[in-house]
């Protein structure tokens, strides 16, 4: 079985490469594997951390079988961490298919490629935020999409803000604060069975004074020859000046293992991210200094399921994020320039 998606470098033609308000909009599927979300998260200025999705999932032809729901992590600026987590019924969601409009409970999103508003509580919790981008969006291949062995199962991807900046505030039940940094809105959907269908994905965005480079290594399974799916997408402070989807330009290489206690997860605490290619060259290494966001991809079925899943099919799901700091030279069109800065980023454990 194979993975289908085009493999290409753009240089200078990044025209099928723009995001539309229509890429951000409801792309509804009724297939039982169906999962759609839309994620956000922001580096801020005082350390503090935000980073979460509205997302929508299951059958939608049968409402007893999906929920929709949002779900938030948050690092206060002294460390502590908070989670922002509310499952709702399909009847509690709605969407435009026209542009980017959500509507779940209480909690909306809403906006264009170039400015976005969301409003999210739970419990004793309250986020308030807005993104206005820095840089246009971006679609890692003209569809954004990668079709498994044929047209009715995929995983779609696009980057509505690569780079925004990101205010609001968000008042807890010990405390209140103004949020300001450098954040990050991408959108995804669905209908491929991820726990068969793939092994692990690696993404990441990188933040440098002058350049932004977004990265996503997803590696399948088995049944499709544990073939390897890659996007990188480099920006300057203008504009892209470098995509790629052909996995020999580039790679992602961790080292330095070590397990989560708390999850089972075995992740790398340094990576390498290296680019060779004409009048471009890059590497970049960044180490680990925060791990956070522990999510279970389990979270809502039952214990039973939950056991028979890990058991039987020999996996261990869970999600976790990082925060990292890098260093490194890219060099375009002769001329060289040093990169330092964070990574924001995350590892999607789907086997043992």
């Amino acid at each position: 079985m194979k993975v289908m998606y085009e493999e290409k470098t753009h240089r200078n033609d990044f025209g099928s490469l723009v995001v539309t308000s229509v890429d951000d909009a409801w792309h509804p599927v009724n297939d039982k594997d169906y999962i759609e979300w839309w994620y956000f998260d922001s580096f801020n200025d005082d350390k503090s951390i935000v980073r979460g999705a509205f997302y929508v999932m299951g059958n939608l032809s049968q409402s007893s079988n999906g929920r929709a729901g949002v779900r938030f992590f948050i690092v206060e600026p002294e460390g502590n961490e908070l989670f922002m987590d509310e499952a709702f019924p399909l009847s509690s969601f709605s969407a435009s298919r026209d542009k980017c409009e959500v509507r779940i409970g209480k909690n909306y999103l809403e906006g264009e490629p170039e400015r976005y508003s969301m409003h999210v509580e739970s419990d004793e919790r309250t986020l308030d935020l807005e993104f206005a981008s820095s840089l246009k969006g971006v679609k890692p291949s003209p569809e954004g999409k990668a079709y498994f062995s044929n047209n009715d199962k995929f995983m779609a991807w696009v980057v509505p803000q690569p780079r925004a900046d990101a205010k609001g505030t968000l008042t807890s039940e010990r405390s209140a604060w103004d949020i300001s940094g450098c954040g990050y809105h991408d959108h995804n959907w669905s209908n491929i069975p991820f726990i068969d269908y793939l092994k692990d994905w690696y993404w990441g965005r990188i933040g440098d004074d002058k350049f932004t480079i977004i990265f996503a290594k997803i590696n399948t399974s088995k049944k499709f020859d544990n073939s390897s799916i890659r996007t990188l997408t480099i920006y300057n402070e203008n504009r892209i000046i470098y995509a790629t989807s052909e996995s020999a330009k580039w790679d992602l290489e961790g080292r330095n293992f070590k397990v989560d206690l708390l999850t089972g997860v075995r992740y790398p605490e340094a990576y390498s991210l290296s680019v060779t290619d004409q009048e471009l060259s890059l590497d970049f290494s960044f180490s680990v200094e925060k791990l956070f966001g522990r999510m279970d991809i389990l979270e809502g079925h039952s214990f039973l399921a939950k056991w028979f899943i890990r058991t039987l099919k020999k996996v261990n799901p869970f999600s976790l994020a990082f925060v990292s700091r890098g260093h490194g030279e890219i060099a375009h069109r002769r001329k060289r320039n040093s990169l330092r800065g964070t990574v924001v980023h995350e590892l999607v454990n789907l086997k043992k």
